[in-house]
């Protein structure tokens, strides 16, 4: 899938495997369909997906 997703509102699925050095570092990121299907639509390995997971599971905010 080339191009940006229109904005509106919706659900990303994320997948990640570290394997801490045995492997190069991947995250994928997916999204379902009304019919289910999955799609994924970008993906990043080594340092980036590594910064990436940091700022998606690293928080000072308290969300209520």
């Amino acid at each position: 899938m080339a191009g940006k997703l229109p904005i509106g509102s919706g659900c990303f699925l994320v997948s990640y495997d570290f394997t801490n050095g045995k492997d190069a570092s991947i995250m994928l990121v997916a999204q379902k369909d009304t019919k289910g299907e999955t799609t994924v639509i970008n993906g990043f390995q080594g340092e980036e997906a590594e910064e990436l997971f940091a700022k998606l599971t690293t928080t000072d905010k308290v969300w209520s």
